[in-house]
């Protein structure tokens, strides 16, 4: 059963939720890259009952569903996200409390990997701690709070926030997100992480910088004007967080230890 259909038979106060959601809405999955809920299409609907049909698994008798229409029109973010072919105009389940009721069975990176992006694409800080408000008292809420508190927003991809969590935790000062970098009258463009007190930037490559070409160029002469206004760049791939993550940290470390560059 696919996606279009299985929206059409779901009544009226039911949407698309749970990993199908987040598939609709464009959001990451875990670093593991399969789909948790195997190829079942997930709903929640406030009635009593739900279609019975193969492929199609239905929470039913909930207090109430909040909805998104995967259109676009609704975000707080200057760029779209790129929807899956074939979801735009699906109804879905609001990626916040999508977020809040997978939590529970993610590891802290990836659930803090799909906060940023339910933050970045879907949400505001209030509503982010309006669906926390909301499930005060619920089993798991605690450990709910904590990964809130280590959403960011201007989040562009996983590989981001594992390495933003990985540097944090071997004692490293936290680096801001997704910066437009300006100094004087000279503005580089947006940067993924960066210290700007230690002129230090981290840059991702990920598969979109490798197979566009005009992507590619501008990240290569942004940093290269980084680099001759004195600026450390480290450019870092997905391998490296997985090969090498103890030299990632002191290759970080370094940059940070030592003076200003361009001092």
């Amino acid at each position: 059963m696919d996606l279009v259909a299985a929206s059409l038979a779901l009544p009226g106060d039911a949407a698309l939720s749970g990993w199908t959601a987040v598939e609709v809405a464009g959001l990451p999955t875990p670093r593991s890259r399969r789909r948790p809920g195997g190829e079942r299409i997930c709903a929640s609907a406030v009635g009593p009952t739900a279609p019975r049909i193969a492929g199609l698994e239905c929470v039913t008798g909930l207090d109430a569903v909040r909805v998104r229409t995967a259109l676009g029109g609704d975000l707080r973010s200057e760029v779209l996200p790129l929807l899956p072919p074939g979801t735009r105009g699906l109804r879905i389940e609001h990626p916040v409390d999508v977020w809040c009721d997978l939590v529970p069975g993610l590891d802290r990176t990836d659930a803090v990997a799909l906060g940023d992006a339910v933050r970045r694409w879907w949400a505001s800080e209030a509503e982010l701690d309006e669906a926390l408000a909301l499930r005060e008292g619920r089993r798991g809420v605690v450990r709910l709070r904590r990964i809130r508190s280590e959403v960011r927003w201007r989040v562009d991809s996983p590989m981001e926030t594992e390495v933003r969590l990985l540097l944090v935790d071997a004692g490293l000062p936290e680096p801001e997100c997704g910066l437009a970098l300006r100094e004087g009258g000279t503005y580089f463009g947006r940067v993924d992480l960066v210290w700007r007190a230690r002129r230090v930037v981290i840059e991702f490559d990920g598969d979109v910088h490798r197979t566009t070409r005009g992507q590619w160029q501008w990240d290569k002469t942004k940093r290269r004007r980084l680099r001759d206004a004195g600026w450390t760049v480290i450019e870092l791939v997905g391998d490296d967080l997985r090969r090498r993550p103890g030299e990632v940290v002191s290759e970080v470390r370094r940059a940070l230890a030592g003076p200003p560059a361009g001092w």
